[in-house]
């Protein structure tokens, strides 16, 4: 009788424990409190602060047998930054935002609060824990990294996961993997950063006289 009640206990903790691994999280109040917390420790982190460098390696996923590899640069400086990839160079000043596609050697002109929430800003996945777009759970907490997978909310999105690796001892982000639903991957990994770097103002403010011949589309709100 007594072993029978036994495996009657051990098979209702176990069913517990699947239970609360397998939460589905559906909504954004649901989001996972552990990875919030950890989550916000990143960000705080991040925006304490004054000045840094980060550098970083992208690797963009086609397909199975596709792929491109580039290193990135990204500064900033206040609410000033310098992000320069491949063929995209990305500077803003805190008030104007330049996006020179050096391809076409065409600049255009934004207003520098309208890309915060692009894929390619780091305020995108540093702010990203207080989106109600997304929820997300600490999936993994076993080795020297934080696993935090986050899901859309809405089935419309593009993104079918988000993923951040972020390291237990210098609670920075270290690897971002954004899954979209058409198969494609975006794979940032050997992110270094060197926070307290000063720089030019030079840097955050787009020359156009260094390229002659550039098309120049102002998009500014009047």
């Amino acid at each position: 009788m007594k072993r029978c009640i036994a495996l009657i206990l051990i098979t209702v903790m176990l069913q517990f424990m699947v239970t609360a691994q397998q939460k589905p999280y559906l909504s954004a109040g649901e989001k996972d409190p552990k990875a919030t917390t950890i989550l916000k420790k990143a960000s705080d982190k991040i925006k304490g602060f004054s000045s840094y460098e980060m550098q970083f390696r992208l690797t963009h996923y086609l397909n199975k047998s596709t792929q491109k590899e580039w290193p990135g640069m990204y500064r900033q400086a206040g609410k000033k930054f310098y992000f320069d990839l491949d063929q995209q160079l990305v500077i803003s000043n805190g008030k104007v935002t330049w996006v020179y596609l050096k391809q076409r050697n065409e600049v255009q002109l934004n207003d520098a609060d309208s890309d915060e929430s692009t894929m390619l800003s780091p305020k995108f996945f540093t702010e990203l824990y207080k989106s109600k777009d997304f929820v997300y759970v600490l999936s993994d907490n076993s080795g020297s990294q934080y696993l935090i997978d986050f899901k859309p909310l809405d089935k419309r999105s593009s993104y079918a996961k988000i993923t951040l690796k972020i390291n237990k001892k210098t609670n920075l982000p270290a690897e971002i993997t954004v899954i979209n639903k058409d198969g494609t991957r975006y794979y940032f990994k050997e992110i270094l950063f060197a926070p307290g770097k000063k720089f030019s103002d030079s840097i955050f403010n787009f020359n156009v006289g260094k390229y002659p011949g550039i098309a120049v589309e102002d998009l500014r709100l009047e």
